[in-house]
């Protein structure tokens, strides 16, 4: 499980955010729940991120996305993880003991690398695993934003937005079937296309 970059995706839309609050208006779900930032005339730049969720093999199992100004350890409800047992790997940014007391009562022992002032006492050599496997899921969102430019999109509603994220999220994993077919390495996505 790792987080996305902090303006993964951009939603422009034509809705005034001054109406938002405004007693018998309605307002788009993401004008309500997005910070905004005016764009010349009417239109608008909601900032989201992402949570993305892999299995042990690398491949994408979920990804969820949130706004900008909500804290990416919120968005683990959006997650599916009903299926999930055992040990769930996070970057820093999962750090909350409530979080972590939270996923232990559903058989999920969420481990993250620890800040620097914080002591530690699992084993080197599990460190080491731990490490080489966000390795993998970092190698995964670098080229979910180089090869498929996932953190550039121009969608001007909330479901062109998403249809466009789960296109990218597909085409990651056919490269991934499409290299196992070839006895390639899962992640060498160097070799598929020739021009």
């Amino acid at each position: 499980m790792n987080s996305l970059s902090n303006a993964m995706c951009n939603l422009l839309t034509g809705n005034p955010v001054a109406d938002e609050n405004k007693e018998g208006k309605d307002a788009d779900v993401t004008s309500v729940v997005s910070p905004t930032r005016r764009y010349g005339g009417n239109s608008h730049v909601h900032r989201f991120r992402g949570v993305l969720l892999t299995n042990d093999k690398v491949v994408i199992s979920d990804i969820a996305l949130v706004v900008a100004n909500v804290d990416e350890r919120d968005a683990i409800g959006d997650l599916l993880l009903d299926d999930i047992s055992g040990l769930l790997l996070g970057d820093k940014g999962f750090i909350r003991p409530i979080l972590k007391e939270d996923l232990a009562q559903q058989a999920i022992d969420l481990q993250t690398p620890l800040r620097d002032n914080m002591r530690e006492t699992r084993s080197k050599g599990f460190r080491n695993w731990m490490m080489a496997q966000r390795h993998l899921v970092e190698t995964v969102i670098g080229q979910l934003a180089e090869r498929f430019a996932i953190e550039a999109n121009r969608a001007r509603d909330l479901w062109h937005l998403l249809s466009r994220l789960y296109r990218k999220v597909a085409a990651h994993t056919l490269c991934i079937l499409i290299n196992r077919s070839l006895g390639r390495p899962d992640l060498a996505f160097d070799g598929l296309v020739v021009a």
